[in-house]
């Protein structure tokens, strides 16, 4: 397997290693930020405080400028932990200072090495009001010039996979939880036995340059279950962009071992067609998990999902506004035995 190593970045970052410290422990991680009393509260060991020079240890107060300037002094300390590595994930929040503008200088210098650089990144919460957007997607813009591929998860939707009350204590632990998934998805590609080989440079070639993306997976069973599985895989709304406007897409197929040569044919065709036949490089994988009893799992990495010029995030957020609440609305519904109590503090 190819070496991987983490940066997390900012508050959020932060909370992302250490709410998932079991899993992440088989992997070199860092944390970095500007605030000298979150990394202070922190137990991770491996940390790196910057710009203390410009906010005097107190954080950057949500000037994104102020994130970006701290990183620079930092370059030859990133450069040496990222040398050996094949892929590097680079997370954090988005929408204050630290991360989102320290994000997009770090995956450059990542990227200069040779590394394969993924950014993961959440969008702010739809109550936490209009500014904190505008500096999450001027961040994302920024963000996608200078990282090989860019993911922007919604913070509305990952909220929604809490099964438990969740209180001020636990609210962005349960948080930090529930963004690790969608990484895992993409660990389990290159960890899991693999039954049809894909190799890592396949993988790189999807992924190199894919500027915005979004992974997803389904799962289904019974007769139909190849069809089901991939709709479910294309109806995901945790991620900005749209699959059907991808240009590259590897399709990753796990099962226990039962899956049959039709249900792979048919998951190619049904893919091009689900993305209107605009896939210019499609790679195909199929995995064993012998966790999956009777079922099957379709991962779907797209790359360059979103056909707008510019990337003009506002423009798409203006026009899913409406179906985006109704979703959101939808799955609270759904989970009708979850209560979800948020943070008085967080409302602002």
């Amino acid at each position: 397997m190819q070496k991987l190593k983490f940066i997390a970045v900012g508050n959020f970052g932060s909370i992302m290693i250490s709410s998932n410290i079991e899993e992440l422990s088989k992997y070199n991680h860092l944390i970095i930020d500007t605030s000298s009393h979150d990394l202070e509260k922190s137990f991770i060991s491996s940390k790196i405080q910057i710009g203390n020079e410009l906010t005097n240890g107190l954080g950057t107060h949500g000037d994104p400028l102020l994130g970006e300037q701290a990183v620079w002094k930092i370059k030859a300390d990133l450069e040496k932990f990222v040398a050996d590595a094949d892929l590097v994930f680079i997370i954090g929040g988005l929408g204050g200072g630290t991360a989102t503008g320290a994000i997009p200088m770090i995956a450059q210098i990542v990227k200069n090495t040779g590394a394969l650089t993924l950014t993961m990144v959440t969008y702010p919460f739809s109550f936490e009001g209009i500014q904190r957007e505008k500096i999450a997607i001027a961040g994302i813009e920024n963000l996608i010039k200078k990282s090989d591929s860019t993911f922007v998860i919604k913070n509305d939707f990952l909220i929604l996979e809490s099964d438990k009350k969740i209180d001020m204590k636990d609210f962005f632990s349960q948080l930090g939880k529930s963004f690790y998934q969608k990484v895992e998805i993409i660990l389990n590609i290159l960890k899991l036995p693999k039954l049809m080989s894909i190799d890592f440079s396949k993988f790189e070639a999807i992924l190199k340059n894919g500027e915005l993306c979004l992974v997803t997976s389904g799962k289904a069973f019974g007769t139909n279950r190849a069809k089901q599985a991939l709709e479910n895989a294309f109806s995901s709304p945790y991620y900005y962009g749209n699959i059907s406007n991808a240009h590259k897409m590897f399709i990753n197929i796990s099962s226990n071992g039962d899956l049959e040569r039709d249900e792979v044919r048919n998951i190619g065709n049904l893919a091009r067609s689900y993305s209107n036949n605009k896939i210019h490089e499609l790679e195909l994988g199929i995995t064993q998990n012998d966790n999956l009893i009777s079922e099957i799992e379709i991962t779907i990495i797209g790359t360059n999902v979103n056909s707008q010029s510019n990337y003009s995030l506002i423009h798409s957020k203006k026009n899913n506004n409406t179906e985006e609440r109704e979703v959101i609305q939808k799955k609270s519904k759904e989970k009708n035995n979850t209560e979800i109590t948020i943070p008085k503090w967080l409302k602002g």
